[in-house]
């Protein structure tokens, strides 16, 4: 298996507003935040999975509770794709 590029990455998943960032590699000193902003993001949501999928080195997030109802979208961080509803 091929090393992870994310290995010393540490992703946070905020609902409101919705907030992904990436933090340094572990190994420095100083954690350095970057706040990213994606064309298309997930709406926000409760009750949500997310997961690291080591073999296509993306962030999975599948469904959760929008206030009104369950979702069931699947969306990956690498950009965020919207994969569709399961």
């Amino acid at each position: 298996m091929k090393p992870s590029r994310l290995r010393y990455f540490l992703f946070v998943f905020s609902f409101l507003p919705i907030l992904l960032a990436v933090a340094a590699p572990a190994a420095q000193a100083a954690i350095d935040w970057k706040q990213l902003f994606p064309i298309a993001s997930p709406p926000a949501r409760s009750y949500l999975a997310m997961a690291y999928d080591i073999a296509s080195e993306k962030v999975v997030v599948f469904g959760g509770f929008d206030g009104r109802g369950y979702l069931r979208d699947t969306w990956t961080f690498d950009g965020w794709d919207d994969l569709g509803q399961s």
